[in-house]
């Protein structure tokens, strides 16, 4: 791959780094001193005199800053950095509050961007433009949109004080996430050096030269294989305030529900557990008046009972729940948990395989509602009903495990159950999938979306088609907006069905499922018995861009602030 289309290729991972950092004012003189040893590799290639041994960057050496702790409070850095996080942060309203020092510099707004490009200093004769959306989010990440003429893309910076620098991801159009790590190598002017590319054997270095309140320039270099193979001089121009009409109307921070204020925005983890408690910890550091803990997704209680016990808060802070789970079943006996409310997972694979059953070996379809929904009806788990439902769902799962291994006849249609992310919660719906498939005499293929991701489910549904043998599919939906060609595509060749998370403008047969709406509602009358007076509270979610998370969300806080019904 020739440089000139390799930097092309590369265009919106740089653009987005140009505008990471625009800061107090650097003289034009050094910033040319900078930008000649940015850029002089021949210079650098040099042999250092005698005794003289000569550092990477050339003369000028790293600034050694200070160690900072972390401010308590910041939500935590993923491990693992999804396309989903990438969009959700996006998708946050730009927030100035509590936001870190080391990335004050970044300034929120609009950027023009140009950029020139050549095999090497001196030759560049390739010009092209777009534009940079850059904004704060979440107290720690720049959260940024590059547009351009090849489409839009998405990338995230912030800071990491465990390892004392900067850490940047890219979200490419084909799903791959680059990284790269930068520090400040004189005064407030940053470089960043890749740390993972698509491209193998490709190293990348890019430094700021020039950095005034509105105007940035950068020299890039990129290597493949060691050799230098592209060159580009980068320049970003602040060209306007962002337009935050309407983002405040989307913010919860602060905001009061009847007698309820909610703390902050909802923190939500990816479906990582250990983030999910990270959350919780956080909540309790910056907010110690914290009254209540909701988790929307059935581990995030769980894991506020397990930083509540870290921090001998148990019983001080109340915690409620949704969906459920052995860690919250044992905490509701033993006063710890206020209850949960359950819909019931063993009926979605149930009912799901009866039904495709029906439709594919019967040519029979279930009577429908309006909007093509077949409503899973849910219940509220107290103390005093608890031990009785946890004797139905520990029957159930002996129930399916013993389906597991039923043997079907050779010609029997296989059907497939397919979940959003891989959690136990599923473990009710696969039992149920098996007691199905046991009683009807059908095959049937369970699949957890290990990923959790969009790319990781696609993957899942592409392999099934692909095999042949598959007759039908139920599928929980990451993002209805973003995977609707995925549906509509199966829907086209095989009967489709969605369950727990739905997908309604897609060409799905019907939805199985949770009336989510109504099931918050039913979560807000249970938080107004135990808190009559009120109180401060916080919520907890895997991914709030599921649809379920949001109608559980909505009817949440519709009930404690007393609106009436949808």
């Amino acid at each position: 791959i020739t440089g000139r289309i390799l930097l092309k290729k590369l265009v919106p991972v740089f653009a987005a780094l140009l505008v990471a950092g625009c800061g107090e004012k650097t003289s034009s003189e050094g910033a040319d001193s900078a930008s000649e040893k940015a850029v002089a590799s021949n210079e650098s290639s040099k042999p250092s005199p005698k005794g003289q041994p000569r550092s990477e960057e050339g003369e000028e050496s790293r600034i050694e800053l200070k160690a900072k702790p972390e401010p308590e409070g910041l939500p935590p850095i993923p491990q693992t950095i999804t396309a989903e996080f990438i969009m959700e942060l996006w998708a946050k309203p730009h927030d100035e509050r509590d936001f870190i020092e080391e990335l004050k510099d970044d300034k929120p707004g609009t950027w023009k961007v140009v950029r020139n490009i050549g095999p090497r200093k001196g030759e560049v004769f390739e010009h092209m433009e777009g534009s940079v959306t850059l904004k704060w989010v979440a107290q720690r990440f720049v959260a940024q949109e590059f547009s351009h003429d090849d489409g839009v893309h998405y990338s995230v910076v912030t800071y990491d004080y465990e390892t004392q620098g900067y850490r940047w991801w890219s979200l490419l159009a084909d799903g791959f996430i680059t990284e790269s790590s930068g520090k400040r190598y004189r005064r407030n002017l940053r470089e960043w050096r890749s740390v993972k590319f698509p491209e193998e054997d490709v190293q990348t270095r890019m430094r700021e030269t020039v950095r005034e309140e509105n105007f940035i320039k950068v020299a890039l270099e990129i290597k493949k294989g060691g050799e230098l193979v592209a060159y580009a001089e980068d320049e970003a121009t602040w060209v306007g305030e962002l337009d935050l009409s309407g983002e405040d109307e989307n913010s919860l921070k602060g905001k009061t529900y009847g007698k309820f204020t909610i703390l902050d925005e909802v923190l939500t983890d990816g479906g990582d557990r250990s983030l999910a408690k990270k959350n919780a910890e956080n909540t309790l550091r910056k907010y110690p008046e914290v009254d209540a803990m909701i988790g929307l997704w059935a581990y995030n209680a769980p894991q506020c009972l397990e930083a509540l016990k870290d921090a001998n808060k148990l019983g001080q802070v109340k915690v409620f729940s949704f969906d459920d789970d052995p860690v919250t079943f044992a905490a509701i006996k033993e006063g710890h948990c206020e209850g949960t409310i359950v819909h019931d997972p063993y009926l979605f694979g149930y009912d799901s395989i009866r039904y495709l059953k029906d439709i594919v070996v019967d040519d029979k379809m279930p009577e429908l509602n309006e909007g093509k929904n077949i409503p899973v009806p849910v219940r509220t788990i107290v103390k005093d009903n608890v031990e009785e439902f946890r004797k139905t769902v520990n029957d159930r799962l002996a129930a399916g495990q013993a389906a597991k291994g039923t043997e079907v006849p050779a010609d029997a249609p296989k059907f497939a159950f397919i979940t959003n992310v891989a959690d136990p919660f599923w473990s009710h719906a696969e039992a149920g999938c098996y007691v199905a498939g046991k009683e009807f005499g059908v095959a049937v293929e369970f699949q957890m979306n290990g990923a959790a991701t969009l790319a990781g489910q696609k993957k899942i549904v592409e392999n099934i088609l692909n095999k042949g043998d598959c007759k039908g599919i139920a599928i929980s939906v990451l993002n209805p907006d973003r995977q609707s060609e995925l549906i509509n595509n199966a829907a086209d060749k095989v009967p489709l069905v969605t369950i727990d998370s739905d997908a309604p403008d897609s060409k799905r047969l019907f939805f199985l499922g949770t009336e989510n709406y109504q099931a918050g509602r039913e979560l807000g009358k249970l938080i107004k018995k135990s808190m009559p007076d009120g109180g401060k509270i916080m919520l907890y979610v895997g991914k709030i861009d599921q649809l379920n998370s949001i109608q559980r969300r909505d009817g949440l806080l519709d009930e404690l602030a007393g609106k009436p019904a949808k």
